[in-house]
């Protein structure tokens, strides 16, 4: 964030501060695997050639449909991850 941008939004991130505090990104990975509505935007370059950092932003969504995809793809996660652990458990050395 640049002094820019904290001189601008500073009333809001002090308010924040005093109220819920500020998370630390371990916080908002947890967060983001538990399927907490908190997601990482990777970084990435607009058309017109500036280049937007990674950023940990809110998945807020009226979209019912969006909200059962999310809610599959993590079942489908832990399903895979509980397949690993298992093959992984009855193999033979």
């Amino acid at each position: 964030m640049t002094s820019n941008e904290y001189t601008g939004n500073e009333s809001a991130i002090m308010a924040q501060l005093k109220s819920i505090g500020i998370p630390y990104e371990s916080d908002l990975k947890l967060a983001s695997l538990q399927g907490d509505g908190v997601i990482y935007v990777h970084s990435y370059i607009r058309k017109d050639g500036t280049k937007v950092s990674g950023y940990w932003r809110s998945l807020y969504t009226s979209n019912t449909e969006q909200l059962k995809l999310l809610q599959v793809f993590k079942q489908n996660l832990l399903h895979k991850k509980f397949q690993t652990i298992f093959k992984r458990a009855t193999q033979s050395p």
